[in-house]
């Protein structure tokens, strides 16, 4: 459970969600909040007029903070779930962060843009105190029951 938050997967925070051409192009990223490091950005793709979703697409992903630019394609085998278009980008700094999404596929094409805010990383010690504390707790628990059982009275 404890490693739990570190997991990267589909899905994620819903960033926004419009039509766009010929399609309704949903983002959603992950960890929630995004911070500095690796970030991973799905996009769901469905036809805007009988929302099946479109599964032979190309979708790129971009953002840009400032002269920073970092770019990937999003595709369906790096998704976990099958039904959307993922990609693992790297944050190297924190900020407001402008996030395109460009999709072409045999329908048409189009792109939707946002923003994004991206947190300073979290320092060592917030990062890994669970596990630091974990061995004394179960200590702690180990020595009570250790003198709750040497004060129970043996039945006759």
């Amino acid at each position: 459970m404890l490693g739990a938050s570190a997991a990267y997967a589909d899905g994620g925070l819903l960033r926004v969600s419009q039509p766009a051409g010929p399609f309704e192009i949903s983002v959603f990223t992950a960890p929630t909040p995004l911070r500095v490091g690796a970030a991973d950005v799905s996009v769901l793709l469905l036809e805007h007029a009988g929302r099946a979703p479109v599964l032979d697409a190309d979708v790129h992903v971009t953002l840009r903070l400032g002269a920073v630019t970092r770019s990937a394609t999003a595709t369906r085998t790096a998704a976990t779930n099958k039904l959307l278009y993922a990609a693992l980008l790297d944050l190297p700094e924190p900020g407001t962060w402008a996030l395109e999404v460009q999709v072409g596929g045999p329908a048409g094409a189009a792109t939707i843009s946002t923003t994004l805010d991206v947190a300073p990383p979290l320092s060592a010690w917030i990062a890994f105190w669970p596990y630091l504390v974990a061995p004394a707790v179960a200590i702690a628990l180990f020595a009570i029951h250790q003198r709750l059982k040497r004060n129970q009275i043996p039945p006759p």
